[in-house]
Order: C-alpha cells, then structure tokens, then sequence
C-alpha cells in the first residue's frame, strides 16, 4: 500500500498491524488508565443549545470557544515533532512487532467519513496514536486517489481526539477516542 501511496505517513514501532482496530480496554491498557468511556454522539451526548456547546446536558464552552478548543487540540499534534519514516521495502505492515510492551504507536482503526445522509463516501481514514496522545496517520480519497498525511492529539482529561489532514486544516475532525472503539459513530 505504502508504495502506491509515496504521501502516506508511517512509522516504526506499531502495537499491532496497521490496519488494526483499538478496543477500549486496549486504549486503557495503552494510556495506562482506567478511563470511563464517554461518548462524543453528536445530536444525542454532544449538542449546540444557545450557542453552548452541552456535553451530556451540561453546557462546556460556548460555541466559537468549543471549535477553538478543537482547533488548538489538532495544532497540537500537528506542531509535535514526529516525522513520517519510508517503510522498509521487505517488511509486512500489517505485523505486529514482537516487543508490543515497546511499541510506539497504537492502531485506532480505519474509518470512512460519511456526512450526513450518506450511505458511503470517499473519504477514508487510518489513524494512530502514541503514548503521549499525539495522533497521526493517514487520510485517503478513492475519488482522486488523493493520499495525505493526519495529525492531530488527545486531551487525556477529555478523551476528546481531533485530526487535521495535511494542507486542509480548516476542517476539524472531532470526536471522542471511546467513539473510535465503535462499528459507527458521529
């Protein structure tokens, strides 16, 4: 896959295959945690009243202070100092090192965004994150075969995840690492 996409982001030191899916327990045991999962379901856990940004009924931060928030969140990972490394020609992405005690980064998972009222989309996917919470990976386009790289970070205290893709960072992905765990989420 990485030398049909020359763009794409990778690095050494994956916890499991490229390609895997995290679970929360995983999450958990890689953070070194024990968080509760707390869903990020916009419309339902997550909604806009009076231009409030409410987690579970609760109003957070108003609205432009909720995006910043997200905005700052992705600039972190996007300043943090990790460079895309060129996979070894021989080696098999999707293995899983044999030192997973070791490994730098775990798989969350692929995933296709859809906007609302789709039924499939374009757009694919396959974000990691390290220890720290920094998030990288890759997005995809099947339209234009287009391949660029994501960043994006963690709030530990939250569990809130954001990613940019590279060259495209008006566009805020955001949701919560627990919602990430899931078959489908918003």
């Amino acid at each position: 896959w990485w030398g049909n996409h020359p763009a794409a982001w990778w690095s050494r030191g994956y916890a499991a295959g490229v390609w895997s899916a995290a679970t929360w327990p995983r999450i958990n045991t890689w953070f070194g945690v024990d968080w509760p999962a707390y869903g990020y379901s916009y419309g339902n856990d997550l909604t806009y009243v009076d231009n409030n940004v409410c987690l579970y009924g609760q109003p957070i931060a108003t609205a432009a202070d909720y995006y910043q928030s997200a905005a700052d969140l992705a600039e972190t990972g996007e300043q943090a100092d990790i460079p895309s490394e060129e996979p070894p020609a021989n080696a098999d992405p999707q293995a899983a090192p044999s030192d997973t005690a070791n490994a730098q980064w775990l798989p969350l998972g692929v995933f296709e965004a859809l906007e609302p009222d789709q039924k499939s989309s374009k757009m694919t996917f396959q974000i990691a994150v390290n220890k720290d919470g920094i998030v990288r990976g890759n997005y995809f386009n099947t339209g234009d075969n287009n391949t660029k790289p994501i960043a994006g970070a963690v709030d530990k205290k939250t569990q809130r995840i954001t990613w940019v893709v590279q060259d495209k960072d008006k566009i805020i992905f955001d949701t919560g690492l627990y919602n990430l765990t899931k078959d489908e989420t918003s």
